[in-house]
């Protein structure tokens, strides 16, 4: 990517973009540990636009922009978004499904249990006092 390219994006856009190339990252050194990796050149490549993202982002905050530090919770591949995306369309119809099955079984459970309440009892085991004075004589 050039620096031409890098300078003319907003600072917001600059850390999306960061962050996106922080996941491919880790997505290739994943597939390095593995043994599966295609375009070993691809990580230097990486490394080298992250830095140049950190310079101008830097370079901004030095020359006074405010620069709010993103909030993400997780850092997600590329692959998860895409697969998320298609997850979250089938099991909102499954969702829908199921918890008016959960809310059948829950009504008829509660049923149950109130009519089936049965209370513990305990039971104490004590020495006699023959046995502990037995005891008693062992230990001297």
């Amino acid at each position: 990517m050039d620096m031409q390219v890098i300078k003319s994006k907003s600072t917001l856009e600059l850390q999306v973009h960061e962050e996106e190339l922080r996941a491919q990252l880790f997505a290739l050194r994943i597939q390095k540990a593995i043994g599966k990796l295609d375009t070993p050149h691809k990580i230097n490549e990486l490394r080298k636009d992250i830095a140049r993202i950190k310079t101008e982002i830097s370079n901004r905050a030095l020359n006074g922009e405010v620069i709010k530090p993103l909030n993400f919770q997780k850092m997600e591949l590329p692959e998860e978004k895409k697969a998320k995306k298609t997850q979250n369309k089938k099991t909102d119809k499954k969702e829908t499904k199921e918890t008016s099955k959960k809310d059948v079984k829950k009504a008829s459970t509660k049923a149950s249990t109130k009519t089936n309440k049965v209370k513990p009892t305990a039971t104490k085991t004590t020495k006699s006092k023959s046995s502990s004075k037995e005891d008693n004589n062992n230990d001297k």
